[in-house]
């Protein structure tokens, strides 16, 4: 079955107003607003208090300020009308407010059972930004496995503030789509996980319908955009690569080839 189709449009009303949230499910259409400089005060607040990393707490100052009022009771309602066919949820964010696109909307928790779970993760919720490439859509797959392609990039050493063990993330990728085997196909890209890299793998034929990235990913105020954390060979090592989201695009989409992403962020500096 198809998951059905949820749209949130965030969109500008002009300098000093808030945002229209704009919500489109199976049942209608409903509008609320985002204070954008209140939502970011209120992340910044949680990042520096007692609850600096309370991922929970984080994730519902997203969600309150997105779906605010009635928009959170009429995502629920659309999230359990459709049931064990799930939702496609589509973010599209206005494209000129780079306050917006800098947030990281990946961290969304929603609310389930009394209390607060990741929405991106949630196994009836396909998670995903609307992106303006100027690069016409994909073809979609016609038969055959559903074909993943996964980055793992791990640049940093063991006890480097950026460490995290990429392959505990292989492992728990590996679990999660065991019970799926002879559906599913995952491939791993080998390291040194560069940007040439990943391009090559998308061109190879292979027909990747998922690109899953896990790793470092952050936001650059002197560039204006984001960027990834991939890795760069050093002799027989490798040191960290920041890759930003203009070379990324205009790499990718090279190849006319870009699948859906799935994401797994780790905070990242780049200044550091």
């Amino acid at each position: 079955s198809v998951a059905d189709e949820v749209t949130v449009e965030v969109v500008s009303q002009g300098p000093g107003l808030p945002y229209q949230v704009r919500l489109e499910t199976h049942a209608g259409a409903h509008t609320g607003s985002l204070d954008l400089a209140h939502l970011r005060a209120a992340l910044e607040a949680a990042e520096v208090g007692a609850n600096a990393h309370d991922l929970q707490a984080y994730g519902r100052i997203l969600f309150e300020h997105l779906f605010a009022g009635d928009l959170a009771y009429h995502f629920g309602a659309a999230l359990g009308a459709a049931g064990e066919r799930g939702i496609r949820l589509l973010l599209n964010l206005d494209p000129d407010s780079r306050g917006l696109g800098e947030l990281p909307w990946e961290r969304l928790y929603q609310p389930q059972g009394g209390g607060w779970v990741p929405l991106a993760a949630a196994p009836n919720v396909f998670f995903s930004r609307y992106l303006r490439t100027g690069q016409p859509w994909g073809l979609p797959t016609v038969s055959g496995k559903f074909r993943i392609l996964a980055v793992i990039p791990a640049p940093f050493p063991p006890g480097h503030p950026g460490y995290f063990d990429g392959s505990a993330e292989r492992r728990a990728l590996e679990n999660l789509l065991a019970p799926l085997a002879g559906q599913v196909e995952c491939d791993f890209l080998p390291g040194p996980v560069t940007l040439e890299a990943i391009a090559g793998a998308l061109a190879s034929g292979r027909g990747y319908d998922i690109l899953h990235y896990a790793g470092h990913g952050g936001w650059d105020d002197a560039q204006g955009e984001a960027c990834l954390v991939l890795e760069e060979p050093d002799g027989s090592s490798v040191r960290p690569q920041v890759v930003f989201e203009r070379e990324i695009v205009g790499r990718l989409t090279l190849n006319r080839q870009l699948p859906a992403l799935r994401r797994t962020w780790y905070p990242f500096n780049s200044d550091g």
